[in-house]
């Protein structure tokens, strides 16, 4: 599931990016010209998904279904596009026709918007039509299975689009200054993603040409049924909105879309985080394998409930405090909005693997005609109450379709996964209670009794659910592989600060000059600059040492080095097979003194270090015969060469000072072993080694500890002596 949360966490960003930008916008434009950009991008979006024709999940799911195997589905992917490209100009069309019939009624009293409407929609029917090729051609990096790529390009488009409304609106322009850089940046985005997929797929890469129907007709089926499941979902959750702006005028929209924007972004979350199922469950059902299929129906059902369960939680609690601060003064019937969408959006949520597994599998037919009927009778619904209650009315009709439709896409995935659908949930519901009571616990409580600045108030909820959360979850109810994926989250969190801290260095070694802080007087202080600095990631660092003269480190004339090297043989000989080692891989050879006691054991030894320096006085030892081979190898980066029945790690992991690149080393490490394959590992002990600093920064023991921690290997013998750290380790 880690791209499910590349992709959530794209999306995150993405909403982000869009509620900070409302604030902005309704100061900036005014609450008639915002309704009526919110109008107009609204129908834009309409027409985008009714335009689709499905091509960009049937892209998605055929690009997924061949694998690597790009030049199969080439000419399926150039005819799409070019079907594509001709619909997405029709649709253009259809937003000006349709915006000027829609606003024109409403806004024929107000000069300033009647002059600006036309101009206005033409200037978003060029946006359209960037922004719908760059989703096709985001489609295709989905497919294949790029989801990494395709966030980064919606992000930095998104971002890059948020910065030129800012700076339009900080120069005085207006509506139509706006969607003119709007459409200008679907422009460029356009590009790049064209780029991107030329680039990662040549054979994907495509150009205008006449339309090729007899390709894309095997496909059509899909095609238009996932139109009319993606049409009818977009008719039960666009369709009340729309229904808001015909009946009540464009600015009875504002507090609709204030109150549901919260809930439809998380909602959107939820979507992505199981889009990842698409390829995924094509592939299953090609292969027919039903029980990858039910495993991974469950395993994304779960997923999404757990990453999304404690935002809606959380929202629910600091809805008012948080539209406060957003917003300032808060429109009437913004928050109840609020508080029935998130309901509302967290019923719907259940259901997002469903349906994701339900489309790669082919059953849009299904899906359409599910949702079209919840559809259906929802929307004459949402008439009757906006008539009677006004834009509560739309919330109030979801929160009812919602958990219908939910129950039935699950039974009908539970039932095509051939799953039990009650003994999945019981599952999932077991391990989220507990997080999820704490989790409203702590956000309540800090909400009560915190200080009630607006965003420090919402901050402090947001921390204290969220940690709530996390803590009791992976205490109470997380599988092993999910705690390994957040201590690996975690990792790459320290290793971002660890970098940026590094980039601070120098000021940090002046203030220590100018305080006369000696390292001896401060072992801690300086074990923590020294982690920081990371000084033997450069290979220059050891050959400076090397240039001092032979034998830098002692290994030939210190006891307890020497006797070192006595203690990592005999551990060696213990675990010795009687014709020797066949393959042994030894790292951190430096001048050949340890390999020299090591190669009468092995038929086949490849020794490397970091240092040039050091390996020319290592090959110039002695004559080592033809089983012994010398090269240089950085444990950081460079790949194991092969595999090996043993693997010798002396005083080496101690340098590894970032915890997300120790992992992705001992990874290397496990992966050139076999099942019953040894590594021997040793590192020297600290003066400090029983503290916590020593602990968290993996210095001298406490490498050796985290090695252990591998998931692949088991210890089967471990030896400490005053000055190091003995552990022979073997591959499960």
């Amino acid at each position: 599931m880690g791209q499910g949360l590349v992709n959530g966490a794209g999306k995150v960003m993405l909403g982000l990016i869009a509620i900070c930008l409302v604030p902005v916008m309704l100061r900036g434009l005014g609450r008639e010209l915002f309704g009526l950009w919110l109008f107009a991008s609204m129908v834009a979006s309409t027409v985008a998904t009714v335009a689709d024709l499905g091509l960009q999940l049937t892209v998605i799911r055929e690009v997924g279904a061949v694998g690597d195997d790009t030049h199969e589905v080439a000419p399926f992917v150039r005819a799409a596009a070019n079907l594509y490209l001709r619909i997405t100009i029709a649709g253009a069309l259809v937003v000006i026709a349709l915006g000027a019939a829609l606003i024109s009624r409403h806004h024929a009293a107000t000069p300033e918007a009647h002059s600006l409407l036309a101009k206005v929609f033409v200037v978003v029917s060029i946006g359209f039509i960037a922004d719908q090729m760059c989703a096709f051609q985001l489609s295709v990096l989905q497919g294949l299975r790029r989801f990494d790529l395709a966030n980064l390009l919606a992000v930095s488009a998104c971002i890059l689009n948020a910065v030129a409304i800012v700076a339009v609106l900080a120069a005085g322009g207006r509506l139509l200054a706006v969607v003119e850089a709007e459409a200008l940046v679907s422009i460029l985005g356009l590009s790049v993603a064209y780029a991107a997929v030329a680039h990662i797929a040549p054979p994907l890469r495509q150009r205008p040409e006449r339309l090729k129907l007899q390709i894309l007709r095997p496909h059509m089926r899909f095609s238009l049924f996932s139109q009319l499941s993606v049409t009818a979902n977009a008719a039960l959750w666009n369709g009340p909105p729309m229904l808001i702006g015909l009946m009540l005028a464009p600015a009875g929209l504002v507090p609709y879309q204030l109150g549901s924007k919260f809930p439809l972004a998380a909602g959107n979350i939820a979507w992505e985080l199981a889009a990842v199922m698409i390829p995924i469950a094509s592939r299953h059902q090609r292969t027919n394998d039903v029980l990858s299929a039910a495993e991974a129906f469950e395993a994304a059902t779960r997923w999404v409930t757990v990453l999304i369960l404690p935002i809606f939680i959380i929202l629910w609690i600091v809805g008012p405090g948080l539209l406060s601060a957003w917003l300032g003064q808060v429109p009437p019937g913004t928050l109840l909005v609020l508080r029935i969408m998130t309901v509302a959006s967290a019923l719907s949520a259940v259901d997002v693997a469903a349906s994701s597994i339900l489309t790669g599998r082919g059953m849009v037919g299904f899906l359409a005609a599910t949702v079209g009927a919840v559809a259906v009778i929802a929307l004459p619904l949402t008439a009757l109450l906006l008539e009677r209650i006004g834009p509560e009315g739309a919330a109030w009709t979801l929160l009812i379709a919602a958990p219908i439709a939910a129950a039935i896409m699950l039974r009908a995935a539970a039932r095509e996964c051939r799953i039990a659908l009650f003994g999945m949930l019981c599952r999932i519901a077991r391990d989220v209670w507990m997080p999820a009571v704490a989790c409203a616990c702590a956000a309540e409580l800090a909400g009560r009794f915190l200080p009630a600045k607006p965003w420090i108030s919402v901050a402090a909820v947001l921390f204290a659910g969220g940690l709530a959360y996390l803590c009791v979850y992976l205490v109470f109810g997380a599988r092993e592989e999910e705690r390994r994926i957040v201590r690996r989250g975690l990792d790459s969190l320290v290793d971002l600060l660890m970098a940026a801290a590094a980039g601070a260095y120098p000021a940090l070694r002046a203030i220590a000059r100018l305080s006369r802080l000696r390292p001896s007087k401060y072992p801690h202080l300086a074990a923590l600059v020294y982690w920081l600095r990371d000084p033997y990631k450069h290979v220059r660092t050891f050959d400076c040492e090397y240039e001092t003269g032979p034998d830098p480190w002692r290994y030939t004339t210190d006891a307890n080095k020497r006797e070192r090297h006595l203690m990592a043989l005999r551990l060696v000989e213990g675990f010795c097979p009687q014709d020797g080692f066949r393959r042994v891989f030894e790292i951190g050879c430096a001048e050949g003194v340890f390999t020299e006691m090591l190669a009468p054991l092995c038929q086949s030894l490849t020794a490397v270090d970091f240092s040039e320096i050091a390996l020319q006085r290592a090959r110039r030892r002695r004559n080592w015969g033809d089983n012994v081979t010398f090269r240089r190898w950085d444990l950081r980066t460079d790949p194991i060469p092969a595999r090996f029945e043993l693997i010798v790690a002396m005083d080496v992991l101690g340098y590894i000072r970032r915890p997300g690149k120790a992992r992705k080393v001992h990874d290397r490490l496990v992966a050139a072993l076999r099942s019953g394959d040894l590594i021997l590992a040793c590192d020297f002990r600290e003066s400090f080694d029983d503290s916590w600093l020593a602990r968290r920064l993996h210095f001298g023991r406490w490498a050796i500890e985290q090695l252990k921690t591998h998931p692949d290997l088991e210890t089967i013998k471990q030896v400490s002596t005053s000055t190091h750290e003995f552990a022979v380790l073997r591959k499960l």
